[in-house]
């Protein structure tokens, strides 16, 4: 009896050590970048891109799907090494190419999502599509990535609320609900197909911000009642009061439809 219960004990500890460690690893941040510079790798070797969706080397950017099965989102990273929003590399690119702006390239990559779904039977409305990026201090990871996934249904319903056509070019403070009916104050400023295709959303988001911009989370959804209008969404949050875009998404995407 005895030795099974030191038997018991040191398997008790061994798993202990190894979900430490585990939990140190994830602490760590750098499984995206891990993740980058193992697709890089197998491009280099094979010609092919291992992890990654997709590797468009022109305009600096990969897609990653996230590794969680029952996800339907997608992930757009730099191929630089930038670690988030706080960064002073997002700031001022001279994007001379139009997919180079990051979100305007995470728009453009909405086909794995709607490609995912449709495995699944399933189809999704492109107005129900949102980018997102969180603040310095509500994310996991140390390499700046763009969320490309669903939009939560408390969220849709919200933006369907909305009197998009009274809202003006500049910045508006609007309740929107987050994916657990929570009412949110956001700061809310309509763009222009043209605008979102040539501007760098980051500095839009920086002049308002300056600083603080580091505490803030991002999104960028289709306006639902035009097809040529964007809503960039901003939550200030703060040191104290941490913000994370990802409460307007649903990776689970219930917002889908079945496909006929």
């Amino acid at each position: 009896m005895p030795g099974s219960v030191s038997r018991l004990f040191f398997m008790c500890m061994l798993c202990t050590s190894i979900l430490s460690a585990h939990a140190l690893q994830v602490a760590t941040g750098n499984e995206l970048n891990e993740a980058l510079q193992g697709c890089e790798d197998q491009y280099k070797k094979a010609g092919n891109y291992g992890d990654c969706s997709l590797m468009n080397y022109q305009a600096g950017y990969v897609i990653l799907k996230t590794r969680t099965a029952s996800d339907n989102q997608f992930l757009l990273l730099p191929m630089d090494n930038v670690t988030g929003i706080e960064d002073e590399g997002v700031l001022s690119r001279p994007y001379t190419h139009p997919v180079s702006n990051l979100f305007y390239s995470a728009w453009q990559s909405r086909g794995f999502v709607f490609d995912q779904l449709k495995q699944r039977g399933k189809k999704l409305a492109e107005k129900d599509i949102a980018l997102t990026i969180n603040p310095v201090n509500s994310r996991t990871q140390n390499h700046l990535h763009i969320h490309i996934s669903c939009l939560a249904a408390k969220t849709q319903q919200s933006l369907s609320d909305l009197d998009i056509e009274k809202l003006g070019w500049g910045w508006e403070s609007k309740p929107l609900k987050n994916k657990n009916d929570r009412d949110i104050l956001y700061d809310i400023r309509k763009l222009s197909a043209t605008a979102f295709l040539n501007e760098n959303i980051f500095d839009l988001v920086h002049e308002r911000y300056r600083s603080n911009m580091k505490y803030a989370e991002v999104t960028v959804v289709p306006a639902r009642t035009r097809s040529d209008e964007f809503l960039l969404l901003v939550n200030p949050g703060s040191v104290s009061s941490p913000a994370t875009a990802e409460e307007l998404q649903d990776h689970s995407c219930t917002v889908a439809k079945l496909a006929h």
